[in-house]
Formats: C-alpha cells, sequence, structure tokens
C-alpha cells in the first residue's frame, strides 16, 4: 500500500494542545499546588479543604483515578443525588442520553463528556503516527459497505477515513476550549483533516456519496 502522506509536525502540535486541554478539564484552570510535568502520568494531586464540583473531574482532581473510572462516577453521581449511567460506551444510547440530560446542570459531568471527546480526536491522531510506514506514509484500509446495517465504507483499527470530522473547535495556550468566532490568534484548531496532506501537483477531494443507504438497500432487494 502506498498510504497518504501526514503533516507530523501538525499533529504534534495538535497532541500537544489536546493533551493541555485534557489537562485543564481534569484539574481545572488553577494549577495543581506542587510543580509537575503537565503530561506526565502522576499527577500531583491539590491540598484542599473540601471538594469543588465546579471545575475539573472530580475523581480525577481528588482520587487520583482515570476520567473513564466507573468507581469514581459513581461516587461523585452519588453526592450530587443523579443516577449513575449503567455504561460509559461512547455509542450506548442511555449513556448519551445521560450526558445530555446532565452535563449543562453539572460542570463536572460536562468536562468529563468533553475529555472523552478530545481524547477520541487524540487516538485517531497517534494512529495516523503509529501507522506510519518506512516510506514515510500512513497506511490504512477501506472496507466496501463495512458497517453491515447501512452499508457503509468503514476502516479498521479505529481508524476511518470515512468519517473524519472537524471538530470546530479551537484550544488556547491555557488549554481553554474556545470556538472559531472566539479564538485568539495563538489558538490551536483540532482538526484531523488538517494533518492530512497530498503529493505535489495533487489535491484533495471530500466526497460523499448521496444517499448511500437507500440506493444500498433498493439493490439488495433487486
Amino acid at each position: 500500500l502506498k498510504g497518504f502522506a501526514i503533516r507530523e509536525d501538525e499533529i504534534e502540535r495538535q497532541l500537544t494542545a489536546l493533551k493541555r486541554a485534557k489537562f485543564r478539564l481534569e484539574y481545572g484552570p488553577i494549577p495543581p499546588v506542587e510543580e509537575k510535568d503537565l503530561f506526565g502520568t502522576v499527577v500531583a494531586r491539590r491540598s484542599v479543604g473540601s471538594v469543588d464540583l465546579t471545575t475539573g473531574i472530580p475523581w480525577v482532581k481528588y482520587d487520583g483515578l482515570t476520567p473513564a473510572d466507573k468507581k469514581g462516577l459513581a461516587k461523585y453521581c452519588a453526592l450530587a443525588r443523579i443516577p449513575a449511567p449503567k455504561s460509559q460506551a461512547k455509542d450506548d444510547e442511555e449513556f448519551v442520553a445521560w450526558l445530555d440530560e446532565y452535563s449543562d446542570s453539572y460542570p463536572w459531568v460536562n468536562n468529563a463528556k468533553r475529555w472523552r471527546e478530545l481524547n477520541d480526536v487524540q487516538i485517531i491522531l497517534e494512529k495516523l503516527l503509529i501507522r506510519k510506514m518506512p516510506n514515510g506514509r500512513t497506511q490504512f484500509s477501506t472496507r466496501y459497505a463495512g458497517a453491515g446495517a447501512t452499508a457503509r465504507w468503514s476502516g479498521d483499527g479505529g481508524l476511518n477515513l470515512q468519517a473524519l470530522r472537524k471538530a470546530n473547535l479551537w484550544i488556547e495556550p491555557d488549554g481553554a476550549l474556545t470556538t472559531k468566532k472566539a479564538h485568539t490568534a495563538e489558538a490551536v484548531e483540532v482538526d484531523v483533516r488538517g494533518a492530512i496532506k497530498c503529493r505535489e501537483g495533487y489535491k484533495l477531494v471530500v466526497a460523499d456519496l448521496s444517499q448511500i443507504e437507500p440506493r444500498c438497500i433498493a439493490w439488495y432487494t433487486g
């Protein structure tokens, strides 16, 4: 496979911004009391007298757990007197409904939701680097009708070039999340598509198959 070319410097720039934004979502805008490496795996806990649920993700900030930890989430749901979701799978309908219901009223729920969104983008960018071949290009594959129910094209190994959406999100130098209308000149745009490039003399084209599902159903049924 020839693969496709990637902008490694752009990927590294976005990854650095994503890690900074995730750190802010985990701990809030105020830095920890103890100095530490921003991207270290061990995080210094704050010395606090009471739990602050207005910033950060509390089970990360106070208990040293990961953002996806089920027990940590259940603990602070109980403190807030709201039901804990049975699943945290991003494609679980009940979990998506739970996020929609409580993310506006409880900042830490929204922080956990945004953290997951940023983490998904980070994983894709890291896979672009991991799949880089000796020729300097990134390997990918396409499954025709890979999505059985809809016959949509899909990818494999968590890298689906058929679904690289623009996040419409910018990250400021301090890790704050902002939008296209509000961002400063120093902000980094989160854009996976912008990390892909083509050879000189060629152009990248984004194409969409119109009404692909009913067309495939019509073909299957004759």
